[in-house]
Parts: C-alpha cells; sequence; structure tokens
C-alpha cells in the first residue's frame, strides 16, 4: 500500500523544477532508500529537505 501512496504523492506534487527536479529526487531516493520500496515516509522526508 504505501507504494501506490508514495507514487501518489510523487505524482501530485508540484514540480516547480520541472522534471529535472523529478529525476534528482528519484535518484536521490533509490541511492539513499532503505528497502526494496520507496515508502511515502521517504518522499516526504526527500521532498522536505529538498
Amino acid at each position: 500500500m504505501s507504494r501506490w501512496a508514495a507514487q501518489n504523492r510523487l505524482r501530485n506534487y508540484s514540480w516547480p523544477g520541472n522534471v529535472r527536479e523529478l529525476k534528482n529526487l528519484v535518484q536521490r531516493l533509490l541511492i539513499l532508500g532503505s528497502g526494496e520500496e520507496i515508502t511515502l515516509d521517504e518522499v516526504e522526508s526527500a521532498l522536505h529537505a529538498h
């Protein structure tokens, strides 16, 4: 369930820096992620740190 929530959060975020910002965030999540799937908590943390 959290995978879908994370995907929806990324879809619904207003990307002021365009697709380049999205790409950088996803790369950061993949590198720093704690498991096989990116969670909503990880997405939220990355968005707030950004």
